[in-house]
Formats: structure tokens, sequence, C-alpha cells
């Protein structure tokens, strides 16, 4: 299911969908990014997801997703939603290491937050990759 949370401001706030399939990290991150000034859309599933922006037409500024989630994995559903919003930012997440883990958690070229992270770690990576800086 969709959740939607917004910052109340009155310019336009950037919107973020969060995906990921732990609730905890899930909540985690739109009461941070909320907090932030961000509107927030959350999903727990990537179909969802992908479905979600597909049927509403609506516009995310980046996509904030979990790597390793079931049915489709992040660098997917990333790709699949940069096809659809090109504009998009991409900020993946994953409590595995890359380098350890073996190529099902590759991130090919989009930026990797490592799982667990502080608020400030969180804020400070999206407004890196908003304004297209490396991590």
């Amino acid at each position: 299911m969709c959740e939607q949370l917004s910052s109340g401001s009155r310019r336009r706030a950037l919107r973020i969908a969060v995906v990921d399939d732990e609730v905890s990290v899930r909540r985690f991150a739109v009461r941070i990014l909320a907090a932030a000034g961000y509107e927030v859309v959350a999903f727990g599933a990537s179909l969802e997801a992908l479905d979600f922006l597909e049927r509403s037409g609506q516009r995310v500024d980046l996509l904030l997703t979990d790597v390793v989630m079931p049915e489709m994995d992040g660098r997917e559903l990333a790709e699949r939603v940069h096809a659809l919003i090109p504009a998009a930012a991409v900020l993946l997440m994953s409590g595995f290491d890359p380098q350890t883990a073996g190529a099902s958690v590759a991130v090919a070229d989009w930026p990797l937050l490592p799982k667990p992270f502080t608020p400030a770690q969180l804020t400070q990576a999206v407004a890196r990759v908003l304004k297209r800086e490396r991590l």
C-alpha cells in the first residue's frame, strides 16, 4: 500500500519514492525525509511502486530503494523507473557489502547508501544525489 507524507511547505517540495520491504527501515526513512521537507511516497514492494508510478503519472525527483527485494530487485526497479521518469535521480540502499555479497547486489551506475544509516547520513546522501554529486 502506498503511503504519502507531505512536508506541508508552500514551495514545491521535492518528491521521493521510498521502496523497502522492511517496514522499520521504510518508516524510518519516510519519517526522516518528511522532517527534512521532502514529500514522500512509500512502498513495501518494487512492483507496487512501479505500478503506482506508471498508473498515476506522478513525478518523483528521487527513487530511494533497497537493492535486495522480493519480486524485483532494486537495481531493476531503478532502471525501469529511470526509463519511465528520466529526470529522476536514484539512490540505492543495502545492508549487504557489494564487494563480498557477489553479483546479486551489484549496483551498476547508481550510488549506494549502506545500511544501517543515521538520519544525517540519509539526508546528506539524498541531498548529494539530488544535486547529482557523487557519494
